[in-house]
């Protein structure tokens, strides 16, 4: 099967106690393939890429975020008997590159070696499959810190809230 999904992805960004989050979307699209001998289980690997911007705050009051997500998941796509929904719930890692990261002004963060490009985190969520329609929530979380400013680490972690297309 192959999924579409388009929705709300907030980051939080944390620091020594401290918090902000950028709100935003996401868009992406995952493909999901059985690994069972026979196909006895309903068992999937989903590997897919998706994009994600933030507006708000982040680094500064206004920021503009970009990233890429390849995530990798496993999926037990559960299938409510004499029905065509499908409970989905999924487990997986995800290697992430900050494409685009601008303050109110324009200014590149990435200009001041504090950023890191890559992120590699996890997500775990579910997804609810109705007929040809989904409607998923999930979060995740980076590993490797976004930014480091004289040793004090930001992370980041987000909710996702997608509605998408199975095909």
């Amino acid at each position: 099967y192959n999924r579409v999904i388009f929705g709300y992805a907030p980051t939080k960004f944390k620091a020594e106690g401290e918090s902000a989050t950028a709100h935003g979307f996401s868009a992406g699209w995952l493909g999901g393939y059985n690994v069972t001998k026979g196909k006895r289980l309903p068992l999937y690997i989903e590997p897919g890429v998706a994009m994600n911007m933030g507006f708000g705050e982040g680094m500064s009051e206004s920021d503009k975020l970009l990233n890429i997500e390849v995530p990798v998941n496993v999926t037990y796509r559960y299938n409510i008997p004499n029905t065509k929904i499908r409970l989905s719930p999924y487990f997986g890692f995800h290697c992430k590159v900050n494409v685009l990261c601008l303050d109110k002004d324009g200014l590149n963060w990435f200009d001041y070696d504090v950023l890191n490009r890559f992120q590699f985190g996890m997500q775990l969520g579910a997804n609810i499959d109705f007929n040809r329609f989904s409607i998923g929530v999930g979060w995740n979380k980076d590993f490797i810190p976004f930014a480091d400013f004289d040793g004090i680490n930001m992370n980041t972690s987000g909710l996702r809230v997608n509605l998408g297309i199975v095909f």
